[in-house]
């Protein structure tokens, strides 16, 4: 089984991809880039492909779902959400050298997550984006006046020093990784979401309002709701629904039938199991 993962070696990507596939049988590979990623899992070249979808500080990671929604037509086959610690990693010096980088690079959404601690620590550095955390401390590797915002494995295996730890703007800083592939899986009823993105009348009033109530009449949880731009207009919108429970429920198979009848168009990404909750519900047990 071929599971890619955004790399290079050293991401917090790579650690959801091995918490996830752990098994003898799987080769995990690195791929640059979200988008390439989904589009290689899309055309067979990757089994699954695992992918960040949602931090707890900075939100949406839009790649993810634009692709997803536009792009290709794939399926969340299993999620799971880990603790996420930045810390600032610069090439070696020589004893009594000190550290003072001119520029600080590292993933958008990383950059985004160390704004506030990145602005008091070094008021002065410059910064720059880059494909990944690994990415930026490969390039922190070789070049002295530059730091990179990374995760421990990824120090380690550049063989940086920490120049600063958790960085993170807040203690709480988790990320949703989804694995995603060709096929639906099939979803037990208990500790899964479904996910789908919807297109309504954008026109019409209180279109989004009898989409929600398709879920509420029947009980059914909504965990996230969001717009993303829809791509044919300035001012029109897709929706992103997360919610609780299994397309093999029949309440929830029939709130999404009306969902998707109540539509101008609407695409599901499956049910799938959140592997935090089955591990928190064997744990209760």
């Amino acid at each position: 089984m071929l599971v890619g993962y955004l790399g290079p070696a050293g991401t917090y990507t790579e650690l959801a991809a091995r918490s996830l596939y752990s098994s003898a049988d799987v080769v995990l590979r690195p791929v640059a880039g979200i988008d390439r990623l989904l589009n290689d899992t899309a055309a067979g070249k990757l089994d699954v492909c695992v992918v960040p979808v949602e931090n707890s500080l900075e939100g949406s990671v839009n790649v993810t779902l634009d692709v997803l929604t536009h792009d290709v037509s794939l399926y969340v086959q299993a999620e799971i959400d880990l603790p996420i610690h930045h810390h600032l990693f610069m090439k070696r010096r020589a004893a009594g050298e000190a550290y003072a980088p001119k520029l600080i690079i590292s993933h958008p959404q990383a950059l985004a997550q160390c704004r506030k601690t990145i602005a008091r620590l070094f008021p002065e550095a410059a910064v720059r984006t880059a494909d990944s955390t690994a990415a930026a401390a490969a390039m922190a590797a070789e070049q002295p006046d530059v730091a990179a915002i990374a995760s421990e494995q990824a120090g380690v295996l550049y063989d940086l020093a920490v120049v600063a730890s958790d960085v993170q703007d807040l203690s709480y800083n988790r990320t949703r990784f989804w694995a995603i592939g060709r096929e639906p899986v099939v979803a037990d009823q208990a500790c899964c979401k479904t996910s789908i993105v919807c297109y309504t009348d954008w026109d019409r009033p209180g279109s989004l309002c009898e989409l929600l109530q398709v879920f509420a009449s029947r009980g059914i949880n909504l965990s996230k709701i969001e717009s993303r731009p829809a791509r044919t207009r300035l001012g029109r919108y897709v929706f992103y629904f997360d919610l609780m429970g299994s397309a093999a429920d029949p309440v929830v198979a029939a709130a999404l039938q009306e969902a998707a009848a109540r539509s101008s168009w609407c695409k599901s990404f499956g049910s799938y199991p959140v592997l935090s909750k089955v591990k928190q519900a064997k744990e209760d047990a």
